[in-house]
């Protein structure tokens, strides 16, 4: 894994476009995980497969 800039990353990603940012982080990242607590995170999972269909996901 390479060096990651948080705060490179975060500026040049518009924070309020989540699909942009799961994107991008999928695009910076061999192997990337989403954890979840609530059904309202559930949408980070499907805009993540949407984002990257190849994907394989365990669950």
């Amino acid at each position: 894994m390479t060096q990651f800039d948080v705060d490179n990353f975060i500026q040049s990603h518009d924070p309020t476009a989540a699909k942009k940012i799961i994107k991008g982080a999928i695009s910076t990242f061999d192997n990337i995980a989403i954890s979840f607590s609530g059904a309202e995170d559930v949408v980070l999972i499907d805009m993540a497969v949407k984002a990257k269909k190849t994907s394989t996901f365990f669950l």
